[in-house]
């Protein structure tokens, strides 16, 4: 889970770099999450489209890596909790 959270965290960088347009907040000045009205999805929509995953799973991913810093990440990884969504969203949410 920790792992997943991380590389789509990455993807989400790496895709609003080279697609602006497609940040949060782009929706809705002219854009739509309608993928057949020819504008660049989200990244939540695409990656969800490729991943075969709710947006909501999405979301939750990318949150998880960036609302827990690195040098705990980095110490979570190859733990038991490191592979427990629901242990890793209430470290994400912790201040």
């Amino acid at each position: 889970m920790l792992e997943r959270g991380e590389h789509l965290a990455r993807r989400k960088e790496i895709y609003e770099a080279l697609h602006p347009e497609a940040r949060h907040g782009s929706v809705g000045n002219g854009r739509s999450r309608d993928p057949e009205s020819g504008s660049l999805p989200a990244f939540i929509d695409d990656a969800s489209a490729k991943t075969n995953r709710s947006r909501t799973v999405v979301a939750e991913d990318v949150r998880i890596a960036n609302n827990i810093a690195e040098p705990l990440r980095a110490r979570l990884r190859g733990t038991d909790t490191a592979d427990s969504k629901t242990d890793l969203l209430a470290i994400a949410a912790l201040d």
